[in-house]
C-alpha cells in the first residue's frame, strides 16, 4: 500500500535526513491489524558523512590501523570517499541501501554488527563499481574496513525513522479499519404515515481516494509538501478529515431504501457528535423520505382507482 511508504518518506524529508525508504511490506498481528513494516532505505553519503563525527565521539581508539595520527570522523570520510568517487565508466554509486525492520518484539541493540554487503543490492552494485571481485582493496574496505561505523548508521537510522512508521502504521490501521460498513445509530422515525426503522452507517472512504487526500505526489517533493502530509495524517488520526461516507437504510412501504448511492461525507468528529448527527438525521432522512412520498400517494390513487373500477 503506497500511503504508508508516502507517510513515511514524507516524515524522513520534513526531518531533512538524505533517506528514501522503498519497496515496503507490512507484517500484521495475529487480530489482523499491522504491527510493523520491513522496507529498505537508500541512505545519501552526505547522511553518512553527518554521522561520522558523532561515531568517533564513540572510541577511545582509532579502529583504522595504519591511521592512528588523524580523526577518526576524517578518516570516516576518507573511507567512503573511496567508493563516493569511484567510477566505472558512467556507472557510479550515491547511497548505501540498509534493510529496515521494524515490528512489535523486535529490538535493535546498538552494537550489533551490520555488513552492507549482506545486501545483495549493495554487494551487485559495488562489485561492479570496482570490476576485481569481492577479494579487492575497495570492496573489503566497505565490507570490513567500515563495518563497525555502518553498524552504527544502521542503529541510528532504524531510531530515526520508528517515529515514521509508527505514525504510517497508525494510519493504515485506522483506514482499514474504516472499510466496512458500520452502524453507528438506529433510531425509529414517525410521520403522518407511520413509523420507520432508520439505521445510520458509515463506511470509509476508498483507499485510493484517502490516499490523494493524505498524501498526494506533489506534495512529496519539498520539505513544505512533505510537511503537510505530516499535517494531514495527523488529523485524519484525531478524525478531523472529511473521511467517512455516511448513509442511511430504512424499511418503506413498496421497498428497502439504501442511500450508500448518494452519502454524505463527513469526519469522524461530525458521526461522534451528538448534536451534529441528530441535524443530519433529521434533515437527511426527510429530504431522502421526501421523494418517496409523491410515488406513495400516487401508488395510493392507483390502488383507490383499482378498486372503485374493480380490477
Amino acid at each position: 500500500m503506497k500511503i504508508i511508504e508516502k507517510i513515511i518518506n514524507a516524515f524522513l524529508i520534513s526531518r531533512k535526513p538524505s533517506v528514501k525508504v522503498s519497496n515496503v511490506i507490512c507484517l500484521s498481528g495475529t487480530d489482523g491489524k499491522f504491527t510493523g513494516i520491513c522496507c529498505d532505505a537508500d541512505v545519501s553519503f552526505d547522511f553518512l558523512y553527518s554521522y561520522a563525527p558523532a561515531y568517533s565521539s564513540t572510541f577511545l581508539d582509532i579502529p583504522f590501523p595504519g591511521f592512528e595520527d588523524q580523526d577518526i570522523a576524517d578518516c570516516v570520510k576518507c573511507q567512503l570517499d573511496v567508493v563516493k568517487n569511484k567510477r566505472n565508466r558512467s556507472f557510479l554509486i550515491d547511497h548505501i541501501r540498509f534493510p529496515v525492520s521494524s515490528r512489535e518484539g523486535f529490538t535493535l541493540t546498538r552494537g550489533d554488527s551490520y555488513d552492507v554487503t549482506e545486501c545483495e543490492y549493495n554487494k551487485e552494485r559495488l562489485l561492479h563499481l570496482t570490476r576485481q571481485g569481492r577479494f579487492c582493496e575497495d570492496y573489503l574496505t566497505f565490507k570490513d574496513g567500515l563495518s563497525s561505523f555502518f553498524s552504527f548508521v544502521n542503529f541510528e537510522l532504524h531510531e530515526i525513522v520508528k517515529e515514521g512508521i509508527r505514525l504510517a502504521l497508525d494510519v493504515l490501521n485506522k483506514i482499514t479499519s474504516d472499510q466496512p460498513d458500520r452502524l453507528i445509530k438506529d433510531f425509529k422515525y414517525h410521520d403522518c404515515f407511520g413509523s420507520y426503522n432508520v439505521q445510520i452507517f458509515s463506511k470509509g472512504l476508498p483507499v485510493d481516494i484517502l490516499e490523494t487526500m493524505i498524501a498526494p505526489d506533489r506534495l512529496l517533493s519539498n520539505l513544505s509538501g512533505s510537511r503537510q502530509i505530516m499535517k494531514n495524517a495527523s488529523r485524519y488520526l484525531k478524525g478531523f478529515a472529511l473521511s467517512n461516507r455516511v448513509y442511511m437504510k430504512y424499511g418503506w412501504r413498496l421497498a428497502d431504501v439504501d442511500t450508500s448511492d448518494y452519502a454524505k461525507v463527513m469526519s469522524d468528529r461530525e458521526m461522534h457528535a451528538r448534536d451534529d448527527l441528530k441535524a443530519f438525521c433529521s434533515v437527511f432522512f426527510k429530504e431522502c423520505f421526501a421523494s418517496g412520498k409523491y410515488e406513495y400517494e400516487a401508488y395510493l390513487s392507483e390502488r383507490q382507482h383499482a378498486i372503485r373500477n374493480g380490477y
